[in-house]
């Protein structure tokens, strides 16, 4: 009986341990990192939820939030709430890539429909030998006959190309330096829609300038510049 006894017990750890030798390991995922960009018009400061729990609790019209942290691997709900009267202005579902870094810019009217931009990978380091790096994000809804704009550096066309409303450009070099910044109509920077007079861009690091709109003002768009 003893004998029989032991032969069940052995049987039993040997399931045992070849269950636990069959069972896939799931390694936990790291957190993907977003920055929020603000360019909704009609909502003075904003809130941010993601899977119904509050990230970012205020975030003002033109301005960015510190970097936040979120699920990855699987499909997350995103919320923005205009936060005077907390109507909900829009909510999606995006799936983040583990350990991931991302730009999220938030753009819409009362009479567009806001939205984000789908999120961009973030990156930390220019990809540009002893230069810095620029990207051009266009959030200003409101200038009349939507004309391509292009950002000039002192004086001189430094975006690749132009881009309208909602779009913005790849990644392109800047001299490191000191720099006076103008957003303005395609070939014409006598049409100016806003500056950024002094900007300071280190050899080696990334920014972001973007437009939005500014209520009550007609003539020009807030311009951002967003530092990674």
């Amino acid at each position: 009986m003893r004998y029989i006894t032991f032969l069940l017990i052995l049987g039993i750890l040997s399931l045992n341990t070849g269950c636990n030798e069959d069972v896939p390991v799931i390694p936990d995922l790291a957190k993907a990192k977003i920055r929020f960009v603000n360019g909704i018009s009609f909502a003075e400061t904003i809130r941010i939820d993601i899977d119904s729990l509050v990230q970012i609790s205020s975030l003002e019209r033109g301005q960015y939030a510190s970097i936040t942290e979120a699920k990855s691997g699987g499909a997350t709900r995103w919320q923005v709430y205009d936060k005077l009267n907390s109507k909900l202005l829009f909510q999606s579902f995006y799936t983040l890539g583990s350990g991931g870094n991302y730009l999220v810019f938030m753009k819409g009217s009362a009479s567009n429909t806001v939205g984000f931009l789908a999120p961009l990978p973030d990156t930390l380091t220019s990809p540009f030998i002893g230069k810095a790096a620029l990207r051009f994000v266009h959030l200003a809804e409101k200038i009349p006959a939507d004309p391509a704009l292009e950002v000039s550096s002192d004086g001189n066309i430094v975006t690749p190309f132009s881009i309208y409303s909602g779009d913005y450009t790849r990644l392109f070099p800047i001299d490191a330096g000191t720099h006076s910044i103008l957003v303005h109509e395609e070939g014409k920077q006598e049409n100016f829609w806003g500056s950024l007079p002094v900007l300071n861009f280190v050899a080696g690091k990334v920014y972001t300038i973007y437009t939005y709109d500014t209520p009550g003002i007609d003539t020009r768009t807030g311009v951002g510049y967003l530092p990674h």
